[in-house]
């Protein structure tokens, strides 16, 4: 009995973590804090994480394309490709700011983000804004669907 709870249990659990949609709950060993996953061709791929070791979305997403973005002293935007539902923005140089509220950031004002941060972004994908807090930036961008 007590096995058959604890397998519903995990059941569950695998069933309530979107990050992991599609993948068994057995499927997902660990190397340190890296979560894992197994690939359709059988061989595992760590899953997509933010700096805190937490998955970001399901692992086997469709990559979309790459793309790069200035950031400067005005607020920019970007043009996500057609179908795509999430993005993972990598802050490069220097620290930028977004907001997704559909107020342009300032140099002062939105969500700070660090050179080196990562940022997995789900919602409405044109309306994420980008600005330099100091001196210009660079994004890198990929998309999945």
């Amino acid at each position: 009995m007590r096995a058959l709870l604890f397998g519903l249990a995990a059941a569950a659990l695998a069933m309530c973590s979107p990050a992991h949609a599609g993948v068994a709950f057995g499927d997902i060993p660990s190397k340190g804090s890296v979560p894992y996953y197994k690939q359709p061709d059988g061989t595992y791929a760590p899953a997509p994480a933010d700096a805190g070791g937490t998955p970001l979305a399901n692992p086997q997403a469709t990559p979309l394309g790459f793309q790069q973005v200035a950031v400067s002293s005005s607020a920019v935007g970007f043009t996500p490709p057609t179908g795509a539902k999430w993005c993972l923005f990598a802050v490069e140089s220097n620290a930028v700011r977004w907001r997704d509220d559909g107020t342009n950031p300032t140099a002062s004002v939105g969500f700070p983000a660090d050179s080196g941060e990562r940022i997995a972004y789900s919602g409405t994908l044109t309306a994420i804004k980008f600005i330099r807090q100091s001196a210009d930036a660079t994004l890198d961008v990929a998309c999945f669907k």
